[in-house]
């Protein structure tokens, strides 16, 4: 099970000096999960280069379903 709770994103903290926390996060791994107010539990990705992979990937946005021209270029 996840801990969500390491990860405070909105702690006065993490906004003075939030180096420590990231590093921390990339060490986990490229995606970390977290739990939000309102939002509940979610996923954050903790580098740029998982930010990128992501928003290539047309399968990891529950917003838009992929088209299936758009699932053939990404390789699904």
């Amino acid at each position: 099970m996840f801990d969500e709770r390491r990860f405070d994103i909105l702690s006065p903290e993490f906004h003075a000096n939030p180096f420590t926390t990231l590093d921390r996060m990339r060490t986990e791994g490229p995606v970390v999960r977290l739990r939000l107010p309102i939002v509940g539990r979610t996923w954050l990705a903790a580098s740029h280069e998982s930010c990128a992979d992501l928003l290539k990937k047309a399968r990891t946005s529950r917003a838009i379903p992929p088209t299936p021209e758009a699932e053939r270029r990404s390789g699904y």
